[in-house]
């Protein structure tokens, strides 16, 4: 049988990234070619669409946003408090991935939602992780980015 794994849907070649375009990663697919049972995601596209602003954390990471961290949330270029919305659809995203008995993800690296190990906090990079990659590794789901390949 083969390997479930949910995966980034931007980097599948996906236009879902906030300016219309992708992140292929040729590499990856060669990898998951024929090998996996691939659940391509993208919880940003799921809510406001691709030519989208912007997003990004405010005093905390995703791991803050969880842990109801006071001041911590996503914000977008306009302005506008988006952290339930982003928190909503990566919870049933999460929910649907312990349905699916998922135990591996690979997720594009600096993402609001999916960064791994680095998100932007205040508009610069920092150490921490997007909501989704949080859920799923609070589920035991064993979670990388596409640059620990």
């Amino acid at each position: 049988m083969k390997e479930k794994i949910l995966v980034s849907a931007c980097l599948l070649g996906v236009n879902c990234k906030y300016n219309g375009k992708n992140n292929y990663n040729e590499n990856l697919v060669k990898i998951l070619l024929n090998k996996k049972i691939v659940f391509p995601v993208c919880p940003e596209v799921v809510i406001f669409g691709t030519k989208r602003e912007k997003i990004w954390y405010i005093n905390g990471d995703g791991e803050d946003i969880i842990n109801k961290k006071q001041n911590a949330k996503i914000i977008n270029s306009s302005g506008e408090d988006v952290t339930e919305k982003l928190l909503k659809i990566c919870k049933k995203i999460s929910k649907i991935a312990k349905e699916f008995n998922i135990k591996y993800a690979i997720l594009k690296e600096r993402s609001p939602s999916c960064g791994v190990n680095f998100v932007y906090v205040n508009k610069e990079l920092k150490k921490g992780c997007g909501l989704l990659a949080v859920l799923l590794k609070k589920q035991k789901v064993k979670v990388i980015s596409e640059e620990q390949l």
